[in-house]
């Protein structure tokens, strides 16, 4: 298996482990448990329609996340390199005071 199947192409090598495998009783463990399947089959119930109901309803819209917030408006262009000199002193001496 390890490199002991030299000329055998990879299909022709898996076939022969494979066959190695089960001649030695390696697999005899998948086949016992259909043999066990064979007993009666499992009814499953149908599913009932759920009733709407508007109190669990509201609980839950309550439970479930918040609505996202309002975008804000977007600010204004700030460019100071078109403001005068006075206006850029006032807007600097504001901030820093």
């Amino acid at each position: 298996m390890l490199g002991h199947l030299n000329g055998a192409s990879d299909i022709e090598a898996y076939r022969k482990v494979g066959d190695a495998i089960q001649a030695n009783g390696g697999f005899d463990h998948l086949t016992k448990p259909q043999e066990k399947s064979k007993q009666a089959p499992i009814v499953v119930a149908p599913k009932t329609k759920k009733v709407n109901d508007p109190a669990l309803k509201d609980k839950r819209r309550a439970a479930g996340s918040t609505p996202a917030a309002a975008p804000t408006a977007p600010a204004k262009d700030f460019n100071p390199l078109s403001m005068s000199d006075e206006e850029f002193s006032k807007l600097a001496a504001s901030r820093f005071t």
